[in-house]
């Protein structure tokens, strides 16, 4: 509902302006933030989805450096290929 409130407030076109209604859309994402803060309050309050959260943000990590090495990988095969094959 928040989602909505915003294009009401702010308009679908996107226009940034100094007028109150930039002032309401700020207010509007303020309250937006603290509905996801409060959802990592309740992660936080329950071990078991702190714990599972805190698991996949460190397989996010090692993933992140898969694609590193896999990027490096690819990009070096591909300047070999690139000088053999001309």
């Amino acid at each position: 509902w928040t989602d909505r409130i915003a294009q009401l407030l702010g308009g679908v076109s996107g226009h940034r302006d100094n007028g109150p209604s930039n002032l309401m859309m700020m207010l509007v994402r303020m309250l937006r933030l603290l509905r996801i803060l409060r959802l990592l309050k309740l992660v936080k309050a329950v071990r078991p989805l702190y714990i599972l959260a805190k698991g996949v943000t460190q397989a996010m990590q090692s993933i992140f450096w898969v694609l590193v090495l896999t990027l490096v990988t690819i990009y070096a095969f591909a300047i070999l290929a690139t000088r053999m094959v001309g």
